[in-house]
């Protein structure tokens, strides 16, 4: 699959993302590098390398920052999983869990062993990156060219 010619068109939305109190930089665009579409493929292929059948994951877009919104995105029985790092993504276990959607935390108590943004940093400056994320990732962002444009070399 080849990258698109101009990603900026497919960023997320600006008017969608907005500041959190729970977070200082979710909302700046060099947060957000990949483009939902681009980190689906990511989460899918490592999902595929662990074994687990697409058919058992769905993975549905919406604005975690509106959740007024969410009714229009979200089948009420979906179950929502997420790994809370920080104050950030618990804000968002609540808020699902209070507009009463099943939610899941992963690996609750987990310590983050590093952030994606050093990882954005290392393949952006040409250090060693590849064993910081699962193989599948790491052949999505090769084959979309996506390591390069971090790079400024796509």
């Amino acid at each position: 699959m080849q990258p698109d010619a101009d990603r900026r068109h497919h960023q997320p939305d600006p008017a969608q993302i907005a500041e959190e109190d729970t977070s200082e930089h979710r909302h700046l665009q060099r947060s957000n590098p990949f483009t939902f579409f681009e980190r689906q493929l990511m989460i899918r292929a490592a999902l595929d390398d662990e074994g687990v059948p697409a058919e058992r994951v769905v993975f549905i877009p919406f604005p975690v920052n509106l959740p007024d919104r969410w009714r229009h995105y979200v089948p009420s029985e979906a179950v929502h999983f997420v790994r809370v790092f920080s104050p950030w993504e618990q804000t968002k276990v609540d808020r699902l869990r209070e507009l009463g959607y099943c939610t899941v935390v992963l690996d609750p108590g987990a310590a983050k062993e590093f952030e994606a943004t050093e990882v954005c940093r290392l393949i952006a400056e040409g250090g060693t990156w590849r064993e910081l994320v699962p193989p599948g990732v790491a052949r999505v962002l090769d084959e979309r060219g996506l390591a390069g444009a971090l790079a400024g070399n796509g």
